[in-house]
């Protein structure tokens, strides 16, 4: 769960993991963002972070050579494909609250939730994807 723009996130993930292979099979989060003048519009943008937010944590990383980066464009940099992205179910909480900003929230949880996973999954506490 996270605090972010003055909206509440919290975020469970349901993992497979297989040997060193990580996939996130589903999320669901519950925002509250106050009055949500646009519930669709939530939606997206939660779902949007959520996915941004699992490629930094299953891919993120920048390789140098020599003081060089080594990806010099997007097509050599990994990130969630729309095949190994999860199902994502979100539900919005109108709590009576001010009126909080849902740009990016779902992004902050989305790792911790996946780690938690993780290790309800496996019993170990990874500390990077490498």
């Amino acid at each position: 769960m996270t605090e972010c723009f003055h909206s509440f996130v919290g975020q469970v993930a349901d993992v497979e993991v297989s040997g060193d292979t990580i996939r996130v099979r589903k999320v669901h989060a519950v925002v509250d963002c106050g009055f949500a003048i646009d519930p669709p519009n939530v939606t997206a943008q939660v779902r949007g972070a959520i996915n941004f937010g699992l490629s930094a944590a299953l891919y993120g990383r920048v390789d140098f050579d020599q003081g060089a980066v080594v990806p010099t464009n997007f097509d050599s940099y990994p990130v969630l494909m729309l095949d190994t992205a999860p199902a994502i179910s979100i539900e919005i909480v109108n709590s009576g609250a001010a009126i909080g900003g849902v740009g990016e929230i779902g992004t902050p949880a989305i790792a911790p939730a996946v780690a938690d996973a993780i290790f309800a999954a496996t019993g170990r506490r990874l500390r990077s994807c490498r």
